[in-house]
């Protein structure tokens, strides 16, 4: 039985996630990766990208005979697992370790079975740990979702992007705002405030579909990989205004631009408290309109806080958060769960 580590994108040669986690657990790993990620381009990729979850995840539960540990990168791959698992009522014979857990509910009758799906995934025998990467949520998920909080690892997130040589393509302003993300976002607020703000923003979202755009704001909607890296090694810096204060959200794109010494505005979160120190290496202002304003002109004008937010930026990111230290702390929950013990402590 082997050890593999599911992705929706397809890993490098060497990457080094799976390097730190084979250290770490002195266990041989595999990445399977399902390329199963990317930009949304309509209902239909969205239904495509669920699909490949499902089928993915089923595939993974006829074969199960083969697995002895499971640790799902993309949450829904082992939340189907565990799903299957627990509807067949199959015998345990895997651990299964869930990264990148976000709940988020829904409204209507499509919430109410959302909610139905995720709790008896997360409720089952069938997963072992449920990794967030901001330290509320292990209380926020346990009571949201009746869960048994041991179920819960906060872990800081850990990722690498390489910066790119060349400047981008795209005919965008010689100097500007970007703002990135279709997870809690809110660009509505954003949109508000645009005509105010020093710089121009520019705004990549494959899911904020405005009525209209307004001055001082470039909307691209098909915008990824490779060009939003450069999109971001040209830009002044990252603005993130998050929607629901209690959910996981932005992580991602907060790290990518410390690793590219970016400064961040960001708007106040439980999960930014994790990663960000106001005036430190970032400005965290409440999310009222003139606070955030004050904040990205207070960034626009003074060179001396600028440097010093994107010279501690890169301090954090490289002193906590490599995909390295990630695939290490990914590693001491699978030490810890991979004997189904109760004990969270890493």
């Amino acid at each position: 039985m082997e050890n593999i580590v599911c992705t929706d994108f397809v890993p490098k040669e060497g990457w080094e996630f799976l390097r730190a986690l084979e250290a770490c657990t002195g266990m041989p790993w595999r990445a399977v990766g399902y390329n199963n990620s990317g930009l949304r381009k309509g209902r239909a990729s969205k239904i495509g990208r669920l699909s490949g979850y499902v089928a993915h995840a089923f595939g993974l539960f006829v074969h199960r005979g083969k697995y002895r540990r499971i640790v799902a990168w993309q949450q829904f791959y082992g939340l189907f697992f565990a799903f299957f698992s627990q509807i067949f009522r199959v015998k345990k014979r895997t651990s299964l370790i869930v990264m990148t857990f976000i709940y988020k509910e829904k409204k209507g009758l499509a919430g109410k079975l959302y909610r139905k799906f995720v709790r008896t995934a997360v409720c089952s025998d069938y997963v072992d740990a449920l990794i967030v990467f901001s330290r509320h949520e292990e209380e926020y998920y346990a009571e949201k979702l009746g869960v048994g909080k041991e179920k819960f690892f906060y872990l800081p997130l850990g990722t690498h992007s390489e910066v790119p040589k060349e400047r981008t393509a795209l005919p965008l302003p010689e100097k500007f705002f970007l703002s990135v993300g279709r997870s809690n976002r809110d660009y509505d607020f954003l949109a508000a405030l645009a005509s105010e703000l020093p710089l121009p923003v520019v705004v990549l979202s494959d899911s904020w579909r405005p009525d209209a755009v307004p001055e001082n704001l470039i909307l691209l909607a098909n915008v990824g990989g490779e060009e939003y890296r450069k999109v971001l090694a040209a830009c002044f810096a990252v603005l993130i205004p998050l929607d629901d204060p209690d959910i996981s959200a932005g992580q991602l794109v907060m790290l990518q631009a410390m690793q590219f010494e970016k400064p961040l505005v960001v708007t106040q979160s439980r999960s930014a408290e994790s990663y960000l120190q106001d005036g430190w290496n970032a400005l965290v202002p409440p999310k009222q309109k003139q606070a955030f304003l004050a904040a990205a002109r207070r960034l626009a004008a003074d060179g001396a806080l600028y440097g010093a937010l994107a010279k501690n930026g890169l301090e954090t990111y490289v002193s906590r958060h490599s995909l390295a230290a990630l695939g290490t702390n990914v590693g001491k929950v699978v030490l810890t769960r991979g004997a189904f013990g109760k004990d969270n402590a890493l």
